[in-house]
């Protein structure tokens, strides 16, 4: 029977397995884990620094030519082992269309790498540190759902750097139709460029914010709700009102 059925065939039986069943298919053979894990396209993984190192999971990665969603959740809460794991995902993965990696925040280069590596990721859910910076999503050219957590810390007064500012001013239009925020500051800055770059937003999702960026955030704040199908407002108190009368 392993020798008439075709890979094809075996692949299409796999992915009608339920879970209970799929767990036993890669004990058959080698073909059959092979085959197996081709037609696999989402998969969860939880990581620990003491037993999951990046070059491990790009090895494991590899095995799984035809993934296209990712949610990697970590014991460790430093960006560098997130950073890594981000690489490592990009240069497994070129496939990838959703990743999720919310534990702890990420840093620019790896974010870029991810753009470069999947093309065509359209969905992306992260965690960043302060201050913020969002022009890495000009690189994004195919993402249109976005999630991001803002890591708690000092709420210190950020001031932006050069090269924030002049991309504040700067004129661009994400093709982002989804967005979701949590744990916005008043003293994050950045927010009035990305308020203004997402003219194509459908569905916002604020929660656990406690403003909406910073003083010049409010006008640029009314430029992103002109398609707004859906709002959703989570233990945002100190901002209810003065999202839904900008609403109305």
């Amino acid at each position: 029977m392993d020798t008439i059925l075709c890979n094809e065939l075996l692949q299409e039986i796999f992915l009608r397995l339920p879970p209970t069943s799929s767990s036993a298919v890669s004990l058959v053979s080698k073909r059959w884990l092979r085959l197996f894990r081709s037609s696999i396209s989402r998969l969860s993984l939880h990581l620990s620094p003491h037993n999951s190192t990046p070059p491990l999971l790009s090895s494991f990665l590899s095995h799984f030519p035809f993934l296209s969603s990712l949610s990697l959740t970590t014991a460790a809460d430093t960006s560098t082992f997130s950073d890594l794991l981000l690489l490592s995902a990009a240069s497994s993965c070129p496939n990838l269309r959703h990743i999720q990696l919310l534990n702890s925040p990420v840093s620019l280069f790896p974010l870029l790498s991810l753009s470069t590596s999947c093309p065509h990721l359209c969905s992306l859910s992260i965690a960043l540190s302060r201050p913020l910076s969002f022009h890495w999503l000009l690189s994004f050219h195919s993402l249109k759902d976005l999630s991001i957590v803002f890591n708690t810390g000092q709420f210190d007064s950020y001031k932006l750097n050069s090269t924030d500012s002049a991309i504040g001013n700067s004129e661009a239009e994400l093709q982002l139709e989804t967005l979701g925020l949590s744990g916005i500051q008043h003293c994050d800055y950045g927010l009035s460029w990305l308020w203004r770059s997402c003219k194509q937003l459908k569905k916002l999702q604020l929660r656990s914010c406690y403003a909406i960026g910073d003083e010049s955030s409010l006008s640029s704040f009314v430029e992103c709700l002109t398609g707004l199908q859906e709002v959703e407002l989570w233990t945002c108190r100190a901002i209810i009102d003065e999202v839904l009368s900008k609403l109305a």
